[in-house]
C-alpha cells in the first residue's frame, strides 16, 4: 500500500466521493439487470402469443419479426451506453484509490469490497448474450411453431373465408342486397359460427375453385361441388352433404321414356356443367343447349325449347314441384349417374377436415341439415343423410 497522498478532511471528503461512486455502480448493476429482465419478459409473452396465434402469411410474419428486431437493438443500445457509463465510474473510482494510497484488490470499503480493474474490464457480454438468446427464441418459435400451424389455427386466427359462386342456385348465387346465399353458403356458415369466428364471401368462377383452395385464398369452397375422384389428386373434400345423382327431367307429353331417345334432341345444361363420357356414348347424336343458371334450363324445358334438363335429381324434381304442374314432367328412368357434393377442402389438411366433417354430422344430428334442405328444395323429398364415407 502506498502512502495517500491527501489527509484529514481531505479524505473524508474522498471516502464519501468513494462511496458515492460505489452506490452509483451497483444501481448501474440493477438497472441492467431490469432492462435485460424486461426485455426476456417481452420475448416469452410474445413467443407464447405467436404460439396461441401462429401466422403462415410472410409479411405480417417479417413486420412482427423486424419489430422485435428494433426492440433488441435499443436494449442493446442502452445496455452500451451504462457500460460506458460504468467504465467511466470505474476509472473514478480507480483515481480515488489511487489518491487515498489504496491499491489491494479488494481493500476499498470495509464488507463492500470493488474491484475496479474487474469492473473496467469486464464487457458485460453476458448481457448481451442472454437479450440475443431471447431474440433467437422467438425466431425459433415463430418459425417452428408458423410452419407447423395447420389450416384450423390459421382460420381460428383471422376467420373463414369461403368461396362462393354468383351463378350457381340454389348452391350459392347472388340474390340481390342480400349478398350471395344458398344451401352451400348456410352449412359454410354454420361451420363458421362453431369456430366462432367471421366468415367472409369470396366469389371466385369454376375454374378457380381448385387454384383458390390451393393458393390459400379460401378455406373451403361452398357452390355444389362433386366430389369427383380426378379431384382428390389435387384436394380435398368434406362429408357429403348433398346425395342426389344426375338425372333428366323430361315433358310427359314428350313421350321420352329412355335415354337413347334422347337422339337428335335439345338437353339443357347450365354452363359450367358437362356432360359424361357415358351419356356421350350411349347418345352420340344428343345436342347440348347450354343456359346461364339452372332456372333457365327448366324454363326452356317448360317453353319447349328444349327436351330435357339434366342435374341433381333433388334440383330437377324441385322445379318441377315449384312449377304448379309436377305431374307434367317424368325423369328418364334409364339414366342414373351418381354424385355427391361438399365443401372443397385444401388437400393435407387433417384437422381442419376432420373439423368441418364433425359440424357436419352434428347439424344431421340436431336436424338442422334437413332444415336447411327444405329451405332450398322442398317440397322436394330429402333421400339422403349425412353420414361418415
Amino acid at each position: 500500500m502506498k502512502k495517500p497522498l491527501y489527509k484529514g478532511h481531505e479524505v473524508d471528503i474522498l471516502v464519501a466521493r468513494y462511496a458515492q461512486q460505489a452506490e452509483h455502480l451497483r444501481s448501474l448493476d440493477l438497472y441492467d439487470v431490469r432492462i435485460v429482465s424486461g426485455f426476456l419478459t417481452v420475448q416469452i409473452l410474445l413467443g407464447a402469443w405467436i404460439y396461441t396465434h401462429p401466422i403462415k402469411a410472410i409479411c405480417p410474419k417479417a413486420s412482427l419479426l423486424l419489430i422485435d428486431f428494433a426492440l433488441l437493438v435499443c436494449c442493446a443500445a442502452v445496455l452500451r451506453t451504462s457500460t460506458v457509463r460504468r467504465w467511466e465510474i470505474v476509472e473514478t473510482i480507480w483515481n480515488i484509490n489511487e489518491a487515498l494510497g489504496l491499491y489491494e484488490i479488494g481493500a476499498y470499503l470495509t464488507n463492500k469490497a470493488i474491484n475496479p480493474e474487474c469492473r473496467k474490464h469486464r464487457s458485460f457480454l453476458w448481457y448481451y448474450i442472454i437479450s440475443a438468446v431471447g431474440f433467437v427464441g422467438v425466431i425459433f418459435v415463430s418459425f417452428t411453431r408458423l410452419a407447423a400451424a395447420d389450416k384450423l389455427d390459421e382460420i381460428t386466427a383471422r376467420g373463414l373465408l369461403v368461396g362462393v359462386s354468383e351463378t350457381s342456385p340454389p348452391f350459392s348465387a347472388r340474390a340481390g342486397e342480400q349478398g350471395v346465399v344458398g344451401y352451400d353458403v348456410d352449412f359454410a356458415a354454420h361451420v363458421a359460427r362453431r369456430l366462432g369466428v367471421a366468415m367472409e364471401k369470396v366469389s371466385i368462377i369454376n375454374p378457380e375453385r381448385i387454384p383458390a383452395l390451393q393458393q390459400d385464398r379460401v378455406d373451403l369452397v361452398a357452390s355444389g361441388m362433386t366430389r369427383a375422384d380426378n379431384r382428390r389428386r389435387d384436394i380435398g373434400f368434406s362429408l357429403a352433404y348433398l346425395v342426389s345423382p344426375h338425372k333428366i327431367l323430361t315433358r310427359k307429353e314428350s313421350g321420352i321414356t329412355g335415354v337413347k331417345q334422347m337422339a337428335g334432341r335439345k338437353l339443357a345444361l347450365v354452363k359450367s356443367a358437362s356432360v359424361d363420357a357415358e351419356l356421350k356414348a350411349a347418345v352420340p347424336a344428343l345436342q347440348i343447349v347450354f343456359f346461364d343458371d339452372y332456372a333457365a334450363c327448366f324454363g326452356a324445358l317448360k317453353d319447349g325449347r328444349v327436351d330435357g334438363f339434366l342435374a341433381d335429381e333433388v334440383l330437377v324434381l324441385s322445379f318441377a314441384h315449384k312449377s304448379g304442374a309436377p305431374e307434367d314432367f317424368a325423369l328418364i328412368p334409364d339414366y342414373d349417374l351418381p354424385r355427391t357434393a361438399g365443401f372443397g377442402i385444401k388437400k393435407d389438411e387433417p384437422r381442419w377436415k376432420d373439423f368441418v366433417d364433425r359440424t357436419l354430422l352434428d347439424l344431421e344430428a340436431s336436424g338442422e341439415a334437413a332444415r336447411i334442405f327444405d329451405a332450398w328444395f322442398a317440397p322436394a323429398p330429402r333421400p339422403f343423410r349425412i353420414a361418415p364415407d
